[in-house]
């Protein structure tokens, strides 16, 4: 039963799901939601703009994989295609922020750089996890546990085929990485890996990551999860989006890979 108090020229009104006080001419309403209101949203806050809109929600996104995410330093200084993606979300006024346990920054412009993503590190160091010169990674689950991301962008696989790992174990360690990140409650966005360049000085590198390629396709499509999101990255991806190593790309494929990811992002009903 709500509880009353006149007092002279205003009233004060006590309620259940809220306080309205009443002052001579002026309505100041202040509703406080708790838990034993009885709410349906489990008491998440819903930020609301100055002339009462509802604003969008802040997107925490997870950018996993290798160098060809975290960046190179040689030839030339690259931040790598997080670079550009933080750019067209910043362009479309997306309400995001980049999650991860590293921040490199190659080229040292100023973005919004934190990433998971380890320069020659193989799938199954994401489910295992895995300590080399560029820096311990803890795995797949940790990073989930400490970042709590809500879209998980996958570029992985490529040195597995350069190291000529089997392809279909590769993919079968991918799916242990999409698994634990679905039951983790995230979306997926995984990249169909870049083809690579390099027949002039390694033998059976390319065609191993072209049907790497392949395989994830197959795998998104038998999967047939609506939370998970296949990027085309390789679609009119050419050399000349290469540095000269024929395997990470330069600024122009950087870009290429950026826009594969923002499109996809949007696609699945992100920063609309």
């Amino acid at each position: 039963m709500a509880a009353k108090l006149r007092v002279d020229h205003s009233s004060l009104q006590l309620c259940s799901i809220g306080l309205k006080i009443h002052f001579t001419g002026i309505l100041i309403i202040l509703c406080v939601l708790v838990t034993a209101c009885g709410g349906s949203n489990g008491g998440t806050a819903v930020a609301t703009s100055p002339g009462g809109n509802t604003a969008a929600p802040t997107i925490r996104i997870m950018a996993v994989g290798d160098s060809i995410t975290h960046g190179v330093r040689l030839p030339i200084a690259s931040a790598s295609w997080r670079l550009p993606f933080t750019v067209a979300l910043d362009t479309d006024d997306c309400q995001y922020e980049m999650v991860g346990s590293q921040t490199t920054n190659e080229n040292h412009r100023a973005f919004d750089s934190a990433h998971e993503a380890y320069s020659a590190q193989e799938a199954n160091h994401f489910v295992t996890g895995h300590t080399n010169w560029a820096g311990t990674n803890e795995g797949i689950f940790s990073s989930l546990a400490l970042f709590s991301p809500d879209v998980v962008l996958m570029h992985i696989g490529t040195n597995d085929a350069i190291l000529a790992h089997d392809n279909q174990q590769t993919i079968s360690e991918i799916d242990q990485i999409v698994s634990t990140v679905l039951d983790a409650g995230a979306v997926v966005l995984i990249a169909n890996v870049i083809p690579a360049y390099t027949q002039e000085y390694l033998d059976g590198v390319d065609e191993r990551i072209a049907a790497l390629g392949d395989l994830i396709e197959a795998y998104t499509t038998q999967l047939a999860d609506p939370r998970v999101h296949l990027v085309d990255v390789r679609s009119a991806y050419t050399k000349t989006m290469m540095l000269d190593d024929g395997i990470h790309p330069n600024d122009n494929g950087s870009t290429h890979i950026a826009f594969a990811f923002y499109n996809t992002l949007k696609s699945a009903g992100y920063c609309q």
